[in-house]
């Protein structure tokens, strides 16, 4: 083989280690977040993110979900009840119709008048609903609920003079047969008020809770243990109801003064009965 040959190999090579050396060596590649994911229903969310998403800091509150408003804004139609969280307890399916999609097109009604009257509520069929309540007669009131055929369901209220609270129009029967709240069957002799809302707009029950009447608030926890402090003479009632209105248990039904500790089976809704101070809490 030549010197020539050999000199224009070298040349060749030179070039080649010329040529890679100029080529500049790619940088770390920034890492790209995941783009916010479209969920179907509560059910496919809440695999991922078990407690919800909220939107802000603020609608978070005391809960366990989320902040995401990326994710939130994407699947905001899951937010049933407006309240800022996907998929707590007041957006959850109903298993007995529709009484979330019900509730969220409800628009509140307010009732007024004097003495003994049955009022016709107009609710949706399936519907969960509250009502808040004023009544200003001296010797008192009763307040029932009643199906469509006039037979009751529940006496919701029984004051021995004037009253205001909230109270859950809890459904009879069971998802099978159920028994849907129509009117309010109210006698008494004084000025009354009702005003009606989905019962998805109550507070959620946070940890703890306090009062002096009727209360009506939702939770999306687990089985726990309450600490109950009741301070009156008179009857004092914790009841849990499920998402569709049914009751799931009498948590407690006492008389006096009480400061305890009591099991309190998950559920949608906590129903407190009361005409005195009292203060719950989770043990």
């Amino acid at each position: 083989m030549g010197f020539g040959h050999k000199f224009t190999n070298r040349r060749r090579v030179i070039a080649a280690i010329a040529l890679v050396i100029s080529i500049p060596m790619a940088g770390p590649v920034a890492a790209s977040k995941p783009a916010p994911k479209k969920f179907a229903n509560c059910t496919a969310l809440l695999k991922t993110y078990k407690n919800g998403v909220a939107s802000t800091k603020k609608a978070k509150g005391k809960t366990k979900a989320v902040v995401n408003a990326a994710i939130y804004k994407l699947n905001k139609k899951l937010d049933v009840d407006t309240n800022g969280i996907l998929c707590d307890a007041g957006d959850l399916p109903s298993n007995s119709g529709s009484s979330n999609a019900a509730s969220k097109k409800f628009t509140p009604k307010t009732f007024s008048g004097s003495g003994s009257e049955v009022v016709s509520l107009g609710l949706p069929a399936g519907m969960v609903a509250i009502a808040t309540i004023e009544f200003d007669g001296a010797d008192g009131v009763t307040i029932s609920t009643v199906d469509a055929e006039e037979s009751m369901i529940d006496m919701i209220v029984s004051s021995y003079g004037p009253y205001t609270g909230t109270v859950l129009l809890a459904r009879g029967g069971d998802a099978e047969t159920p028994y849907d709240v129509a009117a309010l069957d109210i006698s008494g002799e004084g000025n009354w008020k009702v005003k009606m809302s989905a019962a998805t707009t109550v507070p959620v029950f946070d940890g703890e809770v306090a009062g002096d009447s009727d209360a009506v608030y939702r939770y999306a926890g687990k089985d726990t243990e309450l600490a109950v402090v009741h301070e009156g003479e008179d009857a004092f009632t914790v009841r849990v109801y499920d998402k569709d209105g049914f009751l799931v248990e009498k948590t407690l039904d006492e008389y006096g003064e009480i400061d305890d500790v009591y099991p309190m089976t998950a559920g949608a809704y906590i129903v407190v009965s009361a005409t005195a101070s009292w203060l719950i809490s989770k043990a």
